[in-house]
C-alpha cells in the first residue's frame, strides 16, 4: 500500500514537472520578446518568475529520479560482486543523497 502511495505521489511530480516546464516557456519567452523586438518593456519580474519556476523544476526533477533510479551518482569504490555488499552500497548512496536533501530544505 506504501508503494502504491508513492507511485501515485510519483505520478503527481511528474505532472507537477512537466506543468512548470511548460510554464518556464512563457516568462523566458516574454524575456527573449522584450530583449531583442522592443514590442514590451522588459519587466524583471520576468527573470524572477523564471529563476523561481527552474528551481522548483530543477528541485522536483531530481527526487523523481532518485524515486526512479536516474538519479546520477559517482563511482568512487569500485561495484561490489557480493550482493550483500552491493546492497550496503546502494543504502550509503541513497543515505548520502537523503542527507543532503534534509541539509537543503533545512
Amino acid at each position: 500500500m506504501i508503494l502504491r502511495g508513492l507511485e501515485l505521489l510519483a505520478s503527481l511530480l511528474r505532472f507537477v514537472v512537466g506543468v512548470l516546464m511548460f510554464s518556464l516557456a512563457i516568462p523566458v519567452g516574454l524575456q527573449v520578446i522584450a530583449r531583442y523586438t522592443g514590442v514590451i518593456p522588459v519587466y524583471l519580474w520576468t527573470e524572477e518568475l523564471a529563476t523561481f519556476i527552474f528551481v522548483w523544476v530543477v528541485m522536483l526533477g531530481s527526487a523523481l529520479a532518485v524515486w526512479e533510479g536516474t538519479h546520477f551518482d559517482v563511482q568512487v569504490i569500485p561495484g561490489a560482486k557480493h550482493p550483500l555488499l552491493a546492497f550496503l552500497q546502494q543504502a550509503l548512496v541513497l543515505g548520502l543523497v537523503a542527507g543532503f536533501a534534509l541539509l537543503f530544505a533545512w
